[in-house]
Formats: structure tokens, sequence, C-alpha cells
């Protein structure tokens, strides 16, 4: 079975030092959703410490496909550069057209790379991680919350009681998220611009760089397909780590152990493609999907349930 496979060996320490390889049938379900692309590294996979990045797809009913892996010495302009273009590479030779969207993180190494290797498509930032790293540098500015055991219930058993400037503080950071015009966006950045100066400078400084990537004013005119977040890749990364159980191996261990995930992966696919074409949902059976109800994944179609009942 050919994997894809390509290499980069240091000429001057004879060390290899990044590794690209792609399972064929991943390829083949990428090319029928060429679409959407996460891309994300994960780490303590090997014993070397090479970071790996984990490269999926989104088919049409939302699932993530893993669809193609490359070990790195690290996380540089060149390694993410190597990287794309055995990507990309694997694309031009299956005639695969450029990505609609793709979605990661603020590595900007990989940011750069990705605006020069696909310039036509459109690239958001993943606003999960987005907050997490607001939560983790913008907290310590605000008081901490305090306690109350009469407050206490089972969702909250010690009765916290959050800090109510820092409250509001992620209240209105989520609203300039969430803004949809440019006249929304303007007037929330100056509720936000309220708070404690150095937290909002950390975000103006950091994320709001990126606006265009990040606030729905801008995101919503791309065609996302409702992905704004590259959070099933961890999903997918925490599947592969299941299969490999240890971190200690050396690259071909890793390889060895994750032969058995691919299988498995594209069965299900396959498992979960026949069942959509030969169960109709009640709610899909309506007499205007006659045409496509075997060939359209259920999700679309419930979509257009959706927008149908608006009509009304």
């Amino acid at each position: 079975m050919n994997f894809k496979p390509a290499k980069y060996t240091n000429p001057q320490t004879g060390r290899l030092e990044r590794l690209f390889f792609a399972h064929p049938e991943a390829i083949a379900i990428y090319k029928q959703h060429p679409d959407v692309l996460l891309l994300d590294c994960t780490y303590k996979t090997n014993r070397f410490r090479m970071p790996l990045l984990n490269i999926c797809s989104v088919i049409g009913n939302r699932k993530t496909v893993q669809t193609a892996l490359v070990f790195l010495s690290g996380e540089k302009d060149g390694d993410y550069e190597w990287a794309i273009e055995q990507f990309c590479g694997v694309m031009e030779g299956e005639s695969i057209s450029e990505p609609l969207l793709v979605v990661t993180d603020r590595e900007l190494a990989l940011m750069n790379t990705l605006d020069a290797q696909f310039p036509n498509s459109n690239h958001i930032l993943c606003t999960w991680h987005v907050n997490m790293n607001v939560l983790a540098n913008c907290r310590k500015h605000y008081p901490a919350d305090t306690k109350d055991p009469t407050k206490a219930t089972s969702a909250n058993p010690h009765g916290y009681i959050p800090d109510p400037e820092w409250s509001n503080f992620l209240k209105d950071w989520a609203h300039l998220l969430d803004s949809t015009t440019d006249a929304e966006y303007t007037k929330r950045l100056v509720q936000f611009r309220t708070h404690a100066k150095v937290a909002v400078a950390y975000v103006e400084n950091t994320w709001l760089l990126w606006k265009e990537k990040l606030v729905r004013r801008w995101v919503d005119a791309c065609l996302h397909f409702g992905v704004r977040v590259t959070s099933p890749i961890e999903g997918c990364h925490a599947v592969l780590k299941a299969y490999l159980q240890v971190s200690t191996s050396d690259l071909k261990g890793v390889f060895d152990r994750l032969l058995p995930y691919w299988p498995t992966q594209h069965l299900a696919i396959r498992d979960m493609r026949a069942i959509e074409q030969n169960k109709v949902m009640h709610r899909l059976n309506k007499r205007y999907f006659d045409l496509v109800i075997h060939l359209v994944y259920n999700k679309a179609l419930l979509l257009i349930i959706q927008q149908c009942a608006m009509l009304h």
C-alpha cells in the first residue's frame, strides 16, 4: 500500500528531520470533500520529541477525517513550508482543488505558509483556542473569585462567585467577536476598551490584529460551512494517541502502531454512508427530496428543512 511518503534528511548531519505520509484512501476521501482543512500540531508522540502536524478534512456531515501526518523537527517557517509543499504535491497528483477554508490556531509560521501556498483560500483562526488564550493571559489582571458556601450547587460545589469585572470583560469580548457589521464592531470595541487597560492591550496587540480571521463581520463573509474551530482535530489527536499508547517509540514504531487506525476510520465512514443511503430519516421523508435523498448527506438536507421553515 502506497502511503505517499516523503522525507527530508539534513545533508550536514544526516539526520531525518521531516517525514510526510498519507493513507491513499484518506486522500481519496479528501478528493471527494476538498472544501475544508483543519491543521494542528500534537506532541508527545515519539521519543525524539518531534511535533506531529495533523492535517484533517471535514466531510459533508461535519465529521473530521484524518488525512495526512507530518513529523517535523520544529515549528519554523521551513518546517511548515516543506510539510505543506508535500501535501500540495499530493493534491496536484490527485487533481484536488485548493480548499475553500483552512482553520488553524495562531501559529504564525504556519499562517504565513498557508497564505503563500493557498492564496485563494479563506483562512480563519480557531475561536476556541483564542478564547482559551485570552482566559489564560487576562485572568491575572482581575480580582480572584470569591467563595460563598451558601451558594454551593451540584455544578459549583464550592460556591465560587466570579468577579463581576472579569465576567463583564468576558461578556464584552464575546460580544466583540460576535459583531456582524462594521458599525457594531466599532461600537463594541469602544465598550471593550473600558476594561482593564493591560488586558485590553494584550487582546488588541495579540488577537485583534487578526480580526478578519476572527470576528463574525469578516468570517461570515467567507464560506465556512459553520466550521470555526479546530476542536474536532483535538478529538483526532486523542484517538491517534490511544492507538500509540506510549510516547517513546521511534518513528517507525509510531507508524506501525497507527496502521490499524486508518482502516477503522475508513470503515466507519463507509458504514455511515451506507446507513444514510439506505435508511431515510423520518424528518427527511419529503417529496422535494425525492431526487437527492440517497445522494446527499442528511446534515445538508436537515439544513435545507431549517431554511424551508424560515420561509413560513
